[in-house]
């Protein structure tokens, strides 16, 4: 005899199929993703002074800057519970994603540069994180197709494409940029950098206010004569500015 379940019973089978299938994909994802709140970020939460030898050398050789003066270079501060061997909390997958596109903008608009990181992470999370980056660094976030990327002078062609992973992301060219795993470790500490200032267990003020924009120092004077006032933002490649 062929005993055949009662409607209700085969709905119940439905939504127990759909809640384990649910269950597995969550933990694929989840195995498979990588967590700005484990691995690198986990291993390391002391304070690092801005311009270390190994930081500033490897940004030096890559971008060709030049250091910065000692008593222009602020230390960043580690929050107590980061110092006491404590771990950041964990980063929602938004503050994850705005962790790495924070990070992007900042290696695109000053290489590895701590203080500008700070600026810029100061000034997109007083203006809307994400929804600001988009309006304000087009290329980096990706409002701008790849091509335009290739078309435009600078970084952009690679910045936007930066990844969790630190594999060597589209548009980077050795016989232009050099050896990508030059560039690896560098951008491996500034994406965690970024993660403990999302996070909240990393703070740097370099700025009196907090600037409503930024723009590259080779723009002041046009910056002045549109109105912008230029604020004295402590060791920070980029000018912050506020109306």
């Amino acid at each position: 005899m062929i005993i055949r379940p009662t409607v209700w019973e085969a709905l119940l089978i439905v939504l127990c199929t759909i809640v384990v299938l649910g269950s597995v994909a969550l933990m694929v994802r989840a195995a498979n993703a990588q967590d700005f709140s484990g691995g690198d970020l986990q291993r390391s939460h002391r304070a690092r002074a801005v311009g270390s030898v190994s930081m500033v050398e490897a940004t030096r050789a890559t971008y060709g800057l030049t250091a910065l003066p000692p008593d222009r270079v602020p230390s960043a501060v580690v929050m107590p519970g980061a110092a006491a061997g404590g771990e950041p909390a964990a980063l929602s997958p938004r503050e994850r994603a705005y962790a790495l596109a924070i990070a992007r903008v900042s290696f695109n608009e000053a290489g590895a540069s701590e203080p500008d990181l700070a600026m810029l992470h100061a000034i997109a999370d007083a203006r809307g994180r994400l929804a600001f980056l988009r309006r304000h660094s087009r290329c980096v976030m990706g409002v701008l197709s790849q091509e335009q990327a290739y078309a435009r002078p600078g970084r952009c062609r690679w910045t936007r494409n930066l990844r969790v992973d630190a594999r060597r992301p589209r548009g980077w060219n050795e016989a232009i940029d050099g050896p990508w795993s030059r560039m690896r470790p560098v951008w491996r500490a500034h994406l965690r950098m970024a993660a403990e200032y999302v996070s909240g267990a990393r703070q740097l003020i370099v700025c009196p206010v907090t600037p409503r924009s930024w723009d590259g120092a080779r723009w002041r004077a046009q910056i002045e004569a549109r109105g912008w006032t230029v604020l004295d933002c402590k060791g920070t490649r980029n000018l912050g500015v506020v109306r």
